[in-house]
């Protein structure tokens, strides 16, 4: 029995030597080398669409936009919404920046209205602002019209002027020649009132604040009169579409009068 296990040493011995000198000595691993980190590209910066073709795609709808107002008939104010349109002109993400309405049904309804309209192709994706406003002005009755419009010739006064509250001061030649040149946002609004009450004859007068940017960012009615309420909600909509020039020293509160024969 001494003689098998004192055999089978040198075999045991041989094998390890063999395997010991034979074999190549295992590498370690190589570090995995880490692709170098690309910074994402900044997404590209969105523009906004044409104001006029803006505008003139939210007229299509305009009577769904209403009933949704029509959804909380005792409120009063605005909604300024914001969305992007794609290349094939769909709407997407539209959602309410702000809302002096506080009616969750009636800001879903215009949310839902904006999804579904369809603008066309355009070169470009945009992002898009607008600002819907109801019962600006309450209804008047063609006799308190009349009665406001003879009182309102006798006491015309200036057209544009900057209140004294306001706190910078803006060139009023450049606001008449914005407004002017606005004339295709909101000359619609006093052709449908004609369709709908037989004549648009009237003055609107609103209290304009222009922002450090030259955005109107609130707008107030000093006692409009017009045969129908909604040509007023429709040209204060307008009017927070235009854009000016930016203020000297700080935000700007002006008034604008404008007589519609």
């Amino acid at each position: 029995m001494s003689r098998t296990v004192l055999g089978g040493l040198p075999m045991l011995a041989a094998s390890l030597l063999l395997f010991g000198c034979g074999a190549a000595p295992a590498e370690s691993p190589k570090p995995v080398e880490e692709a170098p980190t690309q910074e994402a590209a900044p997404a590209p910066r969105l523009e906004r669409m044409d104001t006029v073709r803006l505008s003139y795609a939210l007229r299509g709808s305009e009577e769904g936009f209403r009933k949704c107002f029509m959804r909380s008939m005792e409120s009063r104010g605005k909604v300024n919404v914001q969305f992007t349109v794609d290349n094939a002109g769909s709407v997407h993400g539209a959602q309410v920046l702000e809302s002096s309405l506080g009616q969750h049904q009636v800001e879903q309804c215009l949310v839902d209205q904006l999804h579904e309209l369809e603008f066309g192709n355009q070169s470009t994706p945009s992002v898009n602002r607008f600002t819907f406003v109801f019962r600006l002005t309450d209804p008047l009755s063609e006799k308190q019209r009349k009665a406001l419009l003879q009182k309102a010739k006798r006491q015309s006064g200036e057209a544009l002027k900057i209140l004294p509250e306001s706190k910078g001061t803006i060139d009023l030649n450049h606001v008449a020649e914005v407004v002017q040149a606005g004339y295709p946002l909101y000359a619609h609004c006093y052709r449908d009132s004609i369709q709908r009450r037989g004549e648009s004859r009237g003055v609107v007068r609103f209290q304009l604040h222009i922002n450090e940017t030259g955005s109107v960012f609130d707008l107030k009615d000093e006692g409009s009169i017009m045969p129908d309420p909604f040509a007023v909600d429709c040209m204060a909509e307008a009017f927070y579409l235009m854009q000016f020039d930016a203020p000297n020293q700080g935000p700007t509160t002006l008034r604008y009068t404008m007589e519609l024969e």
